[in-house]
């Protein structure tokens, strides 16, 4: 019938679907049904002869296979296909010269078919014709070197040539490829073999018996290589085997003979062993005998009985001699154990308790590594069964520990002894190191006992020279204190015996017992010195030096007393050229202070008038001074000519501001001191105040100063201007010029104030520094030379700072303290700023701490420390506020340096 389209069909379905349900069908039967319904309607459709022939081929329906072939072939001659499949099933009959031709027609239409040459070369095999299969082989290789059914061919090929060694390598190759190749470990087997390696065939007949038990072939060739190893039962096991799976009568026969060869050679093989086997068996359960006694007695005997279990498997095996040599090893050796068992047990004991001993010494904790590794050691031994040696560890182990408990007790003494001693100190005050103690006890601890003892007595020694030094430096201090205390009340300056004796202090605080004695003999030996070489020195002034003839004045007299040492009743006489009223009796006058008299003054002779002024006074110990001096005073004739030279008058005062002190060197200057407190209070300053007591105001006007030629000026500044001033620096001099344009006017009854920061190279030094003021108004006006110790300030170098300390510490000290004073410079000039973080200044601050031992800095460090990290994260930038505290600790910690090491 005709379906849509025009299509026949058969039961409803064309014969592409029938060709379809073909392709799909697992059963041949049902293949060869759906390819003869689509051959039906459709008859001139090769490709299903083609596949109705292959499914004829599985059903073992030979002829009517190649018959389908053929039909494909009439319809198309260059299938190559169709030809490789005819070829196949002509093979199965065994026409194997037809079938190389039809595989060569197929190899002509497609040269590249790696599958048409090896099946060219497998028939080739059953035709002898190896060397031509195995070059088949090869080009199917060329073409697919991953085709492992080439390589079993061309092994099989190799193995009919008797090239054993190519055949194992191909066989090789195809395993690679595939593992589970059963084929494959069969024929390599056979090559083994052949090989007369029937071990190694074994194993792989094995391997590939594994993958398919139902290998009758694998089987028989098993039973060959076993027979050859004279295995003869395994070996009729394997042709039984064989026997069970193979129906062809040809292999049916060869197997059954190959079985009987077998049984009568086993029979043989039986007959000539027997008295061997006997023997062995004898030997057997003589040993086995022996051993169960052993075993009886808790004797480990696992070796012997491994052994015996040897010579069971070499009887199974029919190696009877090998069996009864090994039984009769194993008897011998349990004997031996036996007898090794009795002195083990003898000398386990001796050991055990031994061990038992120093055990007991152990508890007491006495520390006996020694002792413990010998018993180690004695046991290693005795499982060695070398008892001898294990008796001589046991005994030195023995001897070991009882030496070891009397150095125990020895150093505990000590260590009791020396830890009352040195606590009895310390309750005394004397600071001293518990690190003797602490070694000793931790070489105690750890067993060195003669460590332990030398160590408390060491520290013994230690305690009593300490106790010397502590009431040696106590006593020290003690008189430098009393010395330091007459020169004060003498007024002495002894602001360097004081820091020597607060070193001293310090250092007797910390235990630092020679230090202490050294800086505190060295206070007390200045203290005196000072105060030998000191003595007040009144020196007396006016304030006015021009008056009006016979006219009572109110003036002040200007009493300082430059010496360096305090003064008292203090008397002050003035010649009879003047009337003077109001004269009295200054009780005292510190070193260095100044105290204005008001007195009514009147002049009694005209012109340059010579005065003369005379002092009588005292030091606080009574012993009296006088001194007198003259003094000229202008006494005009002219009220006018008075007044004149009264506004003609420049007054210039100048004074040193020593940061050390934070404050000016002689006397207080609040404004001064306010205004450098503002600007930096870390450097010296000159300062000095302009008086301008003219009549009219001063426009323009220079400062020229002179100085030692290591001092330096840094900068001018004119209090109240912001603006850069003019100056000129030279090697010794240093001027400033304010021109009149600039505006800065010293107003008539006014005054100006003039800072110049200083710099030195050396610490401790004294320098001079004097100058001129000018104006265009006045006459130069001297400044008068001023003498100042130039101490420390931040701008000193820390190699500067290193050579003077080396004059009073340890070079290592000296390298240290230098090296805290350049981290404060760095910390002062590169991280007080809102760029660094709080971890960067930590990390200075830590620095800082590496080099510093002294309680009191370290102290300050970590304040700022806890203060910043209590405020900010490690990340976070410092703040306005933090950049000044930490400017604030720079300046602090500076000013405790230089007091602490400098002073």
């Amino acid at each position: 019938m005709m379906g849509l389209f025009g299509k026949q069909k058969i039961e409803g379905k064309t014969a592409r679907e029938w060709y379809d349900l073909g392709i799909e069908a697992k059963d041949s039967e049902k293949k060869v049904e759906y390819f003869t319904k689509a051959l039906k309607i459709d008859p001139k459709d090769a490709a299903a002869w083609n596949n109705k022939g292959l499914a004829l081929e599985h059903l073992e329906r030979h002829e009517e296979a190649i018959r389908c072939c053929d039909k494909a072939l009439e319809i198309n001659p260059k299938d190559a296909d169709a030809w490789n499949n005819k070829g196949f099933v002509l093979e199965h009959l065994k026409r194997h010269e037809e079938a190389i031709r039809c595989y060569d027609k197929g190899l002509e239409i497609n040269p590249k078919d790696a599958y048409a040459w090896n099946i060219k070369g497998f028939a080739l095999h059953h035709l002898e014709r190896h060397e031509e299969a195995i070059r088949c082989h090869d080009k199917a290789l060329e073409i697919n070197p991953k085709g492992a059914d080439a390589w079993n061919n061309k092994g099989f090929a190799l193995y009919h040539l008797e090239r054993y060694e190519e055949a194992i390598r191909c066989c090789d190759k195809a395993l690679e490829i595939n593992p589970k190749d059963a084929v494959a470990w069969n024929m390599k087997g056979l090559a083994l073999d052949g090989l007369k390696r029937h071990e190694e065939a074994i194993r792989c007949y094995d391997k590939g018996l594994e993958i398919n038990p139902k290998d009758a072939d694998a089987w028989n060739n098993k039973g060959i290589a076993l027979y050859h190893l004279e295995r003869y039962e395994e070996a009729i096991r394997c042709y039984d085997k064989a026997l069970e799976m193979e129906i062809n009568p040809k292999y049916a026969y060869t197997w059954n003979n190959n079985k009987e060869i077998a049984e009568e050679k086993l029979r043989e093989q039986q007959k000539k062993f027997k008295p061997l086997r006997e023997e062995s068996l004898n030997a057997i359960s003589k040993a086995q005998s022996t051993l169960q006694n052993a075993k009886k007695l808790g004797i480990n005997t696992k070796n012997e009985e491994e052994k015996l279990n040897n010579a069971k498997l070499k009887l199974d095996e029919k190696l009877f001699s090998v069996a009864t040599k090994l039984a009769k090893q194993a008897e011998g050796e349990a004997l031996k154990v036996k007898q090794d068992y009795e002195r083990y047990k003898e000398t386990s004991e001796f050991v055990s308790s031994i061990k038992s001993e120093i055990s007991r010494i152990k508890s007491s904790g006495v520390k006996i590594p020694k002792s413990t590794e010998l018993i180690k050691h004695a046991k290693s031994e005795l499982n060695r069964h070398h008892f001898g040696r294990a008796k001589e560890l046991a005994e030195e182990a023995k001897k070991i520990a009882s030496e070891r408990k009397s150095g125990y007790n020895l150093a505990f003494k000590s260590i009791s002894d020396a830890e009352r001693i040195l606590d009895e100190t310390k309750n005394k005050g004397v600071v001293i190191s518990s690190d003797l103690l602490a070694k000793s006890k931790q070489a105690f601890d750890s067993g060195d006992y003669e460590e332990s003892v030398r160590l408390s007595e060491e520290l013994k020694s230690l305690v009593n020279n300490r106790e010397i030094k502590y009431r040696e430096a106590r006593d020290w201090i003690k008189s430098a204190e009393s010395a330091i205390e007459k020169a004060k009340e003498f007024g002495c300056d002894i602001s360097e015996a004081e820091e020597l004796l607060n070193r001293a202090r310090t250092g007797f605080e910390e235990g630092n017992y020679t230090q202490a004695i050294s800086d505190a003999s060295r206070s007390e030996e200045i203290a005196k010195e000072i105060k030998e070489k000191s003595k007040p020195e009144i020196e007396v002034g006016l304030s006015e030096k021009t008056f009006q003839p016979k006219v009572w004045e109110e003036i002040s007299l200007n009493i300082f007393n430059k010496g360096n040492a305090h003064a008292k009743d203090i008397e002050i006489g003035l010649s009879d050229e003047v009337k003077v009223k109001g004269l009295e009796i200054i009780r005292s006058l510190n070193a260095g202070e100044k105290r204005d008299l008001n007195v009514s003054f009147k002049p009694l002779e005209v012109g340059r008038v010579p005065l003369e002024i005379s002092t009588d006074f005292k030091d606080f110990e009574g012993e009296g001074y006088e001194d007198k001096k003259t003094v000229h005073i202008d006494v005009g004739e002219k009220e006018k000519e008075y007044k004149k030279q009264k506004q003609a008058e420049i007054i210039v005062e100048r004074a040193i501001y020593d940061p050390c002190k934070h404050n000016f060197i002689e006397r207080q200057l609040p404004r001064m001191n306010e205004w450098i407190n503002r600007y930096d209070q870390g450097a010296y300053w000159f300062a000095i105040s302009v008086q301008n007591n003219t009549d009219r105001a001063i426009e323009g006007w220079d400062v020229d100063l002179e100085f030692s030629s290591a001092l330096r000026i840094k900068e001018a500044k004119i209090e109240g201007i912001e603006r850069e001033i003019p100056h000129e620096a030279h090697l010794k001099s240093f001027k400033i010029s304010v021109p009149k344009e600039y505006g800065v006017v010293i107003p008539k009854g006014g005054a100006q104030y003039v800072y110049f920061k200083l710099r030195a190279d050396k610490p401790k030094t004294t320098y001079e520094i004097s100058g001129v003021f000018k104006s265009a108004i006045t006459d130069d006006v001297p400044i008068r030379a001023k003498e100042f110790k130039y101490v420390c300030d931040t701008s000193v170098s820390p190699e500067a700072v290193k050579a003077e300390l080396k004059k009073t510490f340890s070079e290592k000290d000296a390298a240290r303290l230098a090296n805290t004073f350049r981290i404060v410079q760095e910390i002062r000039s590169s991280y007080c700023n809102t760029d660094t973080t709080a971890k960067e200044i930590n990390k200075e601050f830590d620095l800082l701490k590496m080099y510093l031992t002294e309680k009191a800095f370290l102290d300050e460090i970590e304040g700022i420390q806890r203060k910043i990290n209590a405020e900010l994260r490690e990340d976070e930038r410092l703040s306005e506020k933090h950049v000044e505290e930490v400017k604030g600790f720079c300046e602090k910690f500076t000013e405790m340096w230089i007091a602490r090491f400098l002073r």
